[in-house]
């Protein structure tokens, strides 16, 4: 049997997982990402790969060259990684082939083989975050585009205040926790007070939370517009609150309808990623595994 270790590299945790040769989790560790430099940090979670592997699949946030390099900066104590190779890192520190793949397309590769988008020929996921992250896969695979930048959809860019701005900003959690600081709340520091809020009908939480909804739904109909696809998978944390996939499914629907075309049929489904906490480590290990039966 082919064991593997999958990685997800995260702003503040990383998770490393040992599975089985069917995607099957056997060992699941969670660590700080935070670590004083790059390669302390790839000590670091050399140290957690002790078992016997056939791999490593790795995903991380980011843009990455062909051969794993990083190149862009990431949110979070992952930005520490920014213009180093964690495929050549590991391998050198373990010996074991490796791969990387985008976390977001990591978890559009779970939901769209495993997930909430099996059977589908067509499909997006959405990822809401310290950032917004996306993936466009069908069934020839996932589509990375000629520089690596297709589903990097915290760059649709929006006229804001004058100024041309990322919607992604307005649409992540971040984006969530900086807007209803705005309103006269500076000291609040936590999305789960003004989600807690909105529900005691406070104003300013409702407002925030309008303002949060709108621009992710602003975004969900950039993305049927471009791809069309059949189903958008909502993925992050938030996610698992049903109110919020319920609030968005409803969004995009009237706005389908008012901006669109009032008769255009409710043919994209919109609906929470079916794997949360581990869709990105199954995601990882799929690459891996493919890339490791490509080169056998």
């Amino acid at each position: 049997m082919k064991n593997y270790y999958s990685i997800d590299i995260g702003g503040t945790y990383t998770k490393i997982a040992y599975l089985d040769e069917d995607g099957q989790i056997l060992q699941l560790e969670k660590i700080k990402t935070a670590s004083p430099s790059a390669d302390a940090f790839y000590d670091k979670v050399t140290a957690f790969l002790t078992h016997k592997a056939y791999g490593i699949g790795i995903c991380a946030p980011g843009i990455f060259r062909h051969d794993g390099m990083i190149l862009s900066a990431s949110s979070g104590n992952a930005s520490l990684l920014y213009q180093t190779n964690p495929i050549l890192e590991l391998q050198k520190r373990t010996g074991l082939a490796a791969s990387l793949l985008n976390d977001a397309k990591a978890c559009g590769l779970c939901e769209f083989y495993r997930g909430a988008a099996k059977g589908k020929k067509r499909a997006a996921v959405y990822v809401i975050g310290t950032g917004i992250g996306g993936c466009l896969i069908d069934e020839n695979g996932i589509h990375t585009g000629a520089n690596g930048f297709s589903g990097e959809f915290s760059y649709m860019p929006i006229y804001h205040q004058g100024a041309i701005a990322q919607l992604g900003n307005e649409a992540s959690m971040t984006g969530l926790l900086r807007y209803y600081q705005s309103l006269g709340h500076p000291e609040v520091d936590d999305t789960h007070i003004i989600t807690r809020r909105y529900f005691q009908k406070e104003a300013d939480a409702q407002k925030a939370i309008d303002h949060w909804l709108e621009a992710i739904t602003m975004q969900l109909i950039t993305i049927h517009s471009v791809y069309d696809p059949q189903i958008i998978c909502i993925g992050g944390a938030i996610s698992a609150q049903a109110w919020v996939i319920e609030a968005l499914r409803e969004r995009y629907r009237q706005m389908t309808r008012s901006f669109i075309s009032p008769t255009l049929p409710d043919q994209t489904i919109i609906t929470a990623c079916a794997y949360q906490g581990e869709a990105n480590l199954i995601g990882a290990f799929l690459h891996m595994r493919k890339e490791s039966e490509e080169t056998a």
